[in-house]
């Protein structure tokens, strides 16, 4: 019997995770974030911003994002900050598992403005 768990989908590890460690689940959905500012930074302007604060003020400029795209991000960078800082006395899991799906559907926006081939050209693919 293995104790490894493994997660077939989105909504299995949800099930488990947020009700177990609602806390783990945010900072760990906000790091696929980062990684995904990193990717698309990366891809459009050459470099990885060090702090996804500094990232998503490169996405509040670029015009492939509309407004809602980068309220977003920065309501989830708060929630992450209150989390990580220890300022969150109680997550629910409901609020968690908002949190990873909300994070989940930016992630695919931000991501489906690197195509292939330039993911390829600039490096991105490699370091993401």
């Amino acid at each position: 019997m293995s104790d490894n768990i493994q997660f077939r989908t989105f909504q299995e590890m949800i099930d488990v995770v947020a009700p177990n460690m609602p806390h783990a689940l945010i900072l760990d959905w906000w790091r696929r974030v980062e990684l995904t500012l990193g990717y698309y930074t990366i891809a459009h302007h050459n470099r990885r911003s060090l702090k996804a604060e500094q990232a998503i003020r490169v996405l509040e400029v670029d015009s492939r994002f509309e407004p809602e795209v980068i309220a977003a991000l920065h309501e989830l960078r708060r929630t992450r900050n209150v989390v990580a800082h220890g300022r969150a006395l109680s997550i629910t899991s409901t609020d968690a598992a908002s949190f990873a799906g909300r994070a989940l559907n930016l992630i695919g926006v931000i991501a489906r403005e690197v195509p292939d081939s330039l993911a390829v050209t600039s490096g991105a693919a490699r370091v993401a």
